[in-house]
């Protein structure tokens, strides 16, 4: 071969070396992520299996419930946190559906009462987060969809939460999974399986912990404004999205739906204070719920100002700020700059406010907001190749070497 032919052929060829350089780089952490993911997740399983040192009181108020389910088949409607109590006695204790305990109740069928059971629950209710973390921001940017994971399970406070017997983590998982699906519902919600799937997982977190779910149903809705907005061809899609509306709405409706078709049709006498108190209590001040809302009659202690949540997310997520804060610049300025992402991840992590109305406030309570933080687009484009460059060039420019003498 000539010396001559040699620059063609370099040519040719080593761009066809580098994508697959970088194909074969992105397998390799993809494959690593994977294996890091997997193995948080069964370590997590086993330290609250062998090594768990006790359980909080909602913890134990979920576990109760749910072996009543599995002592007599009337608790499944008419439930009680009392070991074999009453449900006329017991009802002013709940706050909302016991959706949570219906599957640390067959978690418990299936492992003959052992308390591994609600724990192998909370291990895939995490590992299903981190699955539809990773298949959302994949949509935007592959190599921040693992960055973010990777800070995800390095994350104290998220191993903790996912770790409780709470509501809470469940109704995290369902309500990103609606995200990922209302995302892949496509241009004017053309994708109705999608459209259907994403209802039925916000429906489901809303049963887990009812108005609770606000972040999420902002974020989920959000993405299919943004979805809709367009039709394929590019123009508005008008009408042609009443249908698809109605399926949303269909699938939001079926999992509280069929708890209150049970109770109406065996316990009717019930079904008043199921809308009353529970479905509704934050609205007609009834209940718990209604309690948590204004304050009254609860102990000072539970009772918090509006900005607690703003302090405990900074506690918890608090290693994440420094990298949101350089990045925020550099990542408006970018011509790729995703602006479906960031309005996504706005509404999600604007949730916050509504909750902070409450004067109840949990750490627990937001965590579907804290779930955002990660999703941040400024944070995405700082962890990505292109956007640790701005970063770098703005700290160069403002450090004068002059200052180091």
């Amino acid at each position: 071969m000539s010396r001559t032919e040699t620059p063609a052929l370099s040519a040719v060829g080593t761009p066809e070396i580098i994508s697959r350089a970088r194909a074969g780089g992105f397998r390799f952490r993809y494959w690593g992520m994977l294996a890091l993911a997997s193995g948080t997740c069964v370590v997590l399983l086993a330290l609250n299996i062998f090594r768990r040192e006790g359980y909080t009181g909602d913890e134990g108020f979920y576990g109760v419930t749910a072996l009543n389910m599995l002592h007599a088949p009337g608790y499944i409607l008419r439930s009680s946190y009392y070991p074999l109590g009453s449900f006329a006695s017991d009802k002013d204790g709940f706050a909302h559906l016991p959706f949570n305990s219906y599957f640390y109740a067959l978690s418990l069928m299936i492992s003959k009462a052992s308390l591994a059971g609600p724990e192998v629950v909370n291990a895939i209710a995490l590992g299903l987060l981190l699955f539809f973390s990773y298949r959302v921001l994949r949509r935007f940017d592959s190599n921040a969809a693992l960055f973010a994971v990777l800070l995800l399970i390095a994350s104290p406070a998220i191993l903790v939460s996912y770790s409780q017997l709470e509501a809470e983590p469940l109704m995290t998982t369902a309500g990103i999974a609606a995200l990922y699906y209302a995302l892949q519902a496509g241009a004017g919600l053309g994708r109705k399986s999608c459209v259907f799937a994403s209802g039925l997982s916000l429906g489901l977190a809303f049963a887990l912990k009812l108005w609770l779910c606000g972040p999420l149903a902002l974020a989920a809705g959000m993405a299919l404004i943004m979805r809709a907005w367009h039709g394929q061809d590019g123009s508005p899609a008008g009408r042609a999205l009443l249908p698809r509306v109605a399926v949303f709405a269909a699938g939001c409706s079926i999992p509280a739906g069929l708890h209150l078709l049970a109770v109406g049709w065996f316990y009717p006498q019930d079904l008043s204070y199921w809308l009353k108190n529970i479905y509704f209590g934050v609205f007609t001040n009834s209940g718990i719920s209604g309690m948590k809302l204004a304050g009254a009659g609860v102990p000072d202690e539970w009772m918090h100002p509006f900005w607690y949540y703003g302090a405990a997310l900074y506690r918890d997520h608090f290693f994440l700020v420094p990298i949101i804060l350089l990045g925020f610049g550099s990542a408006m300025r970018d011509k790729r700059f995703n602006r479906e992402l960031f309005w996504i991840t706005l509404a999600g992590a604007a949730g916050v406010l509504p909750l902070s109305l409450m004067k109840v406030k949990e750490p627990l309570y937001v965590l579907s907001c804290s779930i955002f933080m990660y999703f941040w687009p400024e944070f995405v484009w700082l962890l990505s190749s292109n956007g640790l460059v701005p970063v770098r060039t703005w700290i160069n420019s403002r450090v004068d070497s002059r200052h180091l003498l």
